[in-house]
Parts: structure tokens; sequence; C-alpha cells
């Protein structure tokens, strides 16, 4: 009965050896990986508003208008982008 009772006590301390080191090993790959996921979503934002910026019509409403006139005064029939 002795015997039982000791060989569960080692495995009990074999799985708590084996099982802190495992939780602390993914704690620190689940925050390495948020935190590379927080660093492509900010880099992602960051680079579609570069794109935005730069190939995105943001002519004011007026200046849109008077070069649609100035294209049917001209008699360019060909829709504006």
């Amino acid at each position: 009965m002795l015997f039982w009772m000791a060989a569960a006590l080692v495995a009990t301390v074999t799985g708590l050896l084996v099982a802190i080191p495992a939780m602390f090993a993914y704690n620190f790959m689940v925050t390495t990986i948020r935190s590379i996921t927080q660093e492509l979503d900010g880099f992602a934002t960051r680079y579609a508003n570069q794109i935005e910026h730069a190939y995105v019509d943001n002519r004011d409403i007026e200046d849109k208008i008077a070069w649609a006139l100035t294209r049917v005064e001209m008699g360019e029939n060909t829709p504006a982008i």
C-alpha cells in the first residue's frame, strides 16, 4: 500500500515538473505571437494608409466638377476615372 502511495506522489511530482515549464513556455509563445500579430496589424494599417494617400483621388469636389465640365466642353465623352 505504501508503495502505491509513493508511486502516486512520484507521478504527481513528475507531472508538475513537466507541466510548470510547459506553462511558462506556452505563455511566452502566446505573448510573442500576440506581439508579432499587433506589429503586423499596425504595418498593414500604415501600408493601406500610404496606398490610399498615393493612389486615391483626394481632390475637392469643386475641382472634380470643374475638371468634368472642362472635359465636356472639350468634347471628351469618356467617363472620368
